[in-house]
This record gives C-alpha cells, structure tokens and sequence, in this order.
C-alpha cells in the first residue's frame, strides 16, 4: 500500500495536546485544525526524503485535485465504527457559520430594515445597516484623498451587504469569505438582486423576510469566491481599499492575513486605504492565545489590540481615522447582540 500514492486516513489535521503556536511560522498549522483538512499517509511516486515512508504523514482538503488517483480503503469488518478524530462536529466553533440559523442573522445584519433589525428607538435602531456603515469609510476617504475608486477588496463578506455598498463609487469589488454558504447567499444576490430569509421572533416562531440589494447598485461589478483568510490567493494584490470588518479576532493567525496587505505584491496597492474594524473579542476557540494582537499583560505592561496592529502595520501604512462602530444583530425578538467595534483606516506609503 505505501511508496506510490498517497492514502487517505479518517483522522482530520488537529493539535495534540500541549500544542503551541510557533511564533516564527504561527500560520503552517493553525489555520488547519478546521475540521475541513483530512490526513493523508505514505508517501507517494514522486516523494522524497521523510515522505517517502511508510510513516509520512500531511494535511490537505479532500477537493484539492493533485489527490486524484487516491487509493481508498476501509475495514476489513466492516462494521463503520472507528476512532478516527473529528473536529467538525455540529457546534464546533469550524461549523458555526455553516448553520442556517446564522445565515439568517447575517442576512438580517446586511439587509435588513431598521425596524426589523433593531425595532427599538435610540443607539440600537442607529446601530443598524452595519456593513453598508463600514462600506462607507472607503469611500469616504476615497473622496478625501482625491483618489480614483477603482478596485476594492473585502476579506470577510459574509452574504455580501458591504461589498454591493462598495460598488456604488468602485469599479470592481471582489468579497471573500470562507463560509460556503455566505458565498452561496452573495452569489444568489448577485444573480437575481434579492433573496429570502427569515426574521426569527421566537423559537421555532418567525416570518419570512426578503433581502434586496438597492437597484441603483451595478451588481455585475462584484465578484465573489470562498477563500481562507489566511491563505489568501496570490492573484489577489493591488487593490485600491481593503476592508476587512469584524474577522480578526476569528482567524486562526491574525498575522497571516495583515501581513498580505504590504509588500511587493500587497492586497493593498502603494497610496491605497486599510480599514479595519473589530470588538477585539479574542477568543483561544478561533484563535491561539500566542497570536492575539492584543488583550493581554506582557512583563507587567498591559498589550492592547491597537498595539498589535500599529506593530504589524507602521512599516507601511499610517493610521489616519480611528472611530467607534456600534452594531446590532437580532438573534430573536428579545435578544439581540450590541457590539461597538473599534474602525481604523490606514493609508499604505508611496514609498
């Protein structure tokens, strides 16, 4: 069975325990306990060294298509039963976003009407429409610096609310996201300008409701495709503003995704913006406690997100705007989430 193709075991890529985060390569394997990379064993024709044994073990999702040509196998009892680690169980945090339940609230953040989304009067009602509000910050500084809206990027889309919002002053905007649901709902918006989805109220109790991107808005300049944050696609670069909303605090290596938007082939081209916004709810389910920007006590001295970021960023980019960005998102008639997300805009050097 081994020396000349590879083999694809039941386990799923997770950490052993007492496993830490390198913090000179902290996105090789965190970025894959997902539950969606698959172990494979023993090497294959064209492996060399270590992976050409018996013992050679790798991490790959099962879609990539050098895996053609695979050997499978199963038991010889057949009974289904095995030990195999998972870590893609229902309510893990890897599925969290696949659920239709949370389809629906995004659809109501993006989409929503005030009085659905928030039906309060005062800060709640005034936090609504989120992403258009977080749209609206490239473009504003767009306008201010006297530079030509051309391409944008969104890392994070979700079902898509801000990246349609970016299409009324950019000639292209391509969103990104990982969920492949929240890409199927942007798809679905992009194709026919509106979708269905429900307002919860109670339990299993709740209306119908139809989102509906606003006509003026040229849907064709958008472009949307599932990527990992993390792993960005090397075809992504030069683009005019990236917005990434409310997503590092959820990645596994908030330093992988920041670190593309400088540098020879940067996300963000040379005189182009950077908006962040994030509550900085650092969490070690999504992300390990040595890669949090901040939300920590160093040698006494307290570390804060904004620290992390101006570490990351100051080589080549300027902060020019900070702002608190409140929003809300209805999970049922009587609870709803209020977050106040700290927004900054950066300007990346000519030079």
């Amino acid at each position: 069975m081994f020396g000349n193709a590879w083999e694809w075991c039941e386990d799923q890529f997770h950490p052993l325990s007492g496993f830490k985060v390198h913090p000179y390569y902290d996105d090789f394997s965190s970025p894959c306990f997902d539950g969606k990379h698959q172990m494979v064993l023993g090497g294959s024709w064209v492996s060399t060294g270590g992976e050409a044994g018996a013992w050679a073990r790798f991490h790959f999702r099962p879609h990539f298509f050098h895996h053609c040509g695979f050997r499978v196998a199963c038991s010889a009892d057949g009974d289904g039963e095995c030990d195999a680690v998972r870590v893609d169980q229902a309510g893990s945090p890897t599925n969290l976003y696949e659920s239709r339940e949370l389809l629906d609230q995004y659809m109501m953040l993006h989409y929503g009407d005030p009085p659905d989304a928030a039906p309060f009067v005062g800060s709640l009602t005034e936090a609504t429409r989120f992403p258009l509000r977080c749209a609206a910050l490239p473009l504003e500084l767009c306008r201010q610096h006297h530079v030509d809206p051309r391409r944008a990027l969104e890392i994070g889309c979700a079902v898509g609310g801000a990246a349609f919002e970016l299409a009324r002053g950019f000639d292209e905007v391509v969103g990104v996201d990982l969920s492949a649901s929240f890409i199927a709902a942007a798809n679905e918006m992009k194709r026919t300008g509106r979708a269905s989805f429900r307002r919860r109220d109670e339990g299993d109790l709740g209306v119908p409701r139809i989102a509906i991107v606003d006509p003026r808005i040229a849907r064709d300049r958008v472009t949307f495709r599932q990527a990992d944050a993390c792993t960005l696609p090397a075809d992504l670069a030069g683009f005019d503003a990236v917005l990434i909303a409310n997503l590092l605090c959820r990645l596994p290596s908030p330093r992988a995704c920041l670190e593309r938007m400088g540098g020879r082939h940067g996300m963000v081209r040379p005189g182009g913006f950077l908006v962040i916004t994030s509550p900085y709810t650092w969490m070690e389910a999504f992300t390990p406690k040595e890669v949090w920007l901040g939300g920590y006590e160093r040698e006494g001295l307290e570390v804060r997100s904004i620290d992390g970021l101006r570490a990351l960023l100051a080589p080549e980019f300027e902060l020019i705007d900070e702002r608190e960005m409140p929003l809300v998102i209805r999970e049922h008639a009587r609870k709803y989430q209020l977050i106040v997300a700290h927004a900054t805009s950066w300007r990346r050097r000519e030079t």
